[in-house]
């Protein structure tokens, strides 16, 4: 038998393709291209998007970054204008002044709130008196508490414990308060000189009118005036010299003494070191 009178899917077996065959191989090598392209393109667009999702991440960031330097920038201001004002408040005409105060410590605390730990413990100590002296208490505390447990230093953990127990005494939050106040005396542990003795006496001195007030006057006559006393009397020439240099101690040690003598009615020549080193008042 000739060849031509062979049946074509003979010839297809014998290595050529038939017609159909080679339609089909077309389709699957176009099909293959057209998935390709396809899986291209939507990797192109994922790309795309992943992109387009991190620069935005990113301008979010620099917007927020932004935000947060100029926020950080209107607090500095603020505890600025706070701590001026606060000298101002204390003069014999400083009511409005004292509004003015509270109302930038208040503006200053909302935003704290948005910084969160990029805020000093300073700041917070100050903008924490502030809110304390306009009696706005609660947002106070939890500045002053704040402050005091980072520990940044022995000088701002010792004055934001000393302030968050006497917002809690005003609270008639007695037994939290003297525990606030004996963690004060506990700030200048292991601080070189007499640092800690000096700690010690100016929180038994704050603390007195307060113990006073509630009715403790022989704890505040025995207790802490003796101690504060007897530590003045052991570093004299340094006491003396930090009285000196320190209103905040020469007041609450004034203090101190009035509300024994006037409340407690605790005979002048009974209180030990009542003129001590002739800076308080009999």
């Amino acid at each position: 038998m000739a060849d031509s009178e062979r049946p074509k899917d003979t010839q297809a077996s014998n290595g050529t393709l038939s017609p159909a065959e080679i339609a089909a191989i077309k389709e699957s090598k176009a099909t293959q291209r057209a998935t390709k392209v396809a899986i291209f393109s939507a990797l192109i667009a994922f790309i795309s998007a992943v992109g387009s999702i991190v620069l935005s991440l990113y301008s979010a960031h620099l917007v927020g970054q932004q935000n947060s330097n100029t926020q950080q920038q209107e607090l500095v201001s603020l505890v600025t204008d706070i701590e001026q004002g606060q000298r101002a408040a204390n003069e014999p005409d400083g009511s409005s002044v004292a509004l003015v105060v509270l109302g930038e410590a208040e503006e200053a605390n909302n935003i704290i709130a948005h910084l969160h730990s990029n805020v000093s413990s300073v700041e917070k100590y100050i903008v924490g008196l502030a809110l304390e002296d306009g009696d706005d208490y609660e947002p106070a505390l939890t500045l002053l508490t704040n402050a005091a447990k980072e520990k940044s230093d022995p000088r701002t953990t010792a004055d934001s414990w000393r302030a968050a127990a006497a917002v809690l005494y005003r609270l008639n939050m007695n037994s939290q308060a003297e525990n606030d106040i004996n963690t004060a005396r506990e700030s200048y542990i292991g601080v070189p000189g007499v640092s800690e003795e000096n700690d010690v006496a100016f929180t038994d001195f704050f603390d007195i009118p307060f113990q006073v007030s509630v009715g403790h006057c022989s704890f505040a006559e025995n207790g802490e005036w003796d101690m504060a006393a007897q530590l003045i009397e052991n570093y004299h020439q340094r006491y003396h010299r930090w009285l000196v240099s320190g209103s905040n101690a020469i007041a609450d040690a004034t203090t101190a003494s009035k509300a024994l003598l006037s409340t407690c009615k605790v005979p002048p020549g009974k209180l030990k070191a009542k003129n001590i080193l002739g800076l308080i008042p009999p």
